[in-house]
């Protein structure tokens, strides 16, 4: 299955299109005073789509996901420092950007022939294994979706994008604090001309050219 065929329904279609404003009004409608309630708010939102929403017990500051390769059930685990203090538009749109990431999953398990093989990755992976699930081409694919949604997010535009998958080196200080994955990809684990950097890179530009 090519990645234009799982970004056209998993991230261009009408869902993914939707999928801030569905956040955002549920979000909107969690009490100040009482932010844990979100949890049974967004699971009551999102339960006819499969996804789950619950706090993180490991990662105090991150927002994860997870999806079930038999049921396509999707977990998104949110840290207590987000669900107590980062504003609702900020949550929304880190949640978007991870949840796109889970749903091209989903696309590639349903359309494929075999199950995808999906390795949920630890802080206590070594560098050599985390390489490996970087590797993936099932991650490589959403997490180039992924990389996207977020520098768009952060203010980027299309030209910007491409210009740091051509020379990542030049806006490495700009990366350093964006929850996208061009530094990982084409500076920190893999070189310019290794095979999964050039197969991020591809992946990046037919998604930009897929949504213009």
């Amino acid at each position: 299955m090519k990645f234009l065929e799982y970004i056209n329904e998993a991230v261009i279609g009408t869902y993914i299109k939707n999928l801030k404003q569905d956040l955002h009004t549920a979000l909107v409608k969690v009490p100040i005073n009482s932010r844990g309630s979100m949890f049974y708010i967004l699971n009551k939102y999102f339960d006819k789509d499969k996804i789950n929403f619950k706090l993180s017990r490991k990662n105090k500051e991150g927002i994860e996901g997870y999806i079930d390769p038999e049921t396509l059930k999707i977990d998104i685990e949110i840290g207590i420092v987000h669900v107590l203090f980062t504003e609702i538009s900020m949550l929304v749109q880190h949640l978007s950007e991870v949840i796109t990431h889970e749903l091209i999953h989903r696309d590639q398990i349903s359309k494929s022939n075999k199950k995808a093989s999906l390795y949920k990755m630890s802080g206590n992976d070594t560098k050599a294994k985390a390489k490996e699930y970087l590797a993936n081409k099932y991650e490589i694919m959403a997490y180039a979706a992924q990389t996207v949604l977020a520098l768009r997010h952060e203010g980027f535009d299309d030209e910007s994008i491409i210009s740091m998958c051509k020379d990542p080196e030049a806006w490495y200080d700009r990366l350093l604090n964006s929850r996208a994955h061009i530094d990982i990809y084409l500076i920190d684990f893999f070189k310019a001309t290794d095979p999964t950097a050039k197969k991020f890179k591809k992946y990046v530009v037919e998604y930009l050219e897929k949504q213009k």
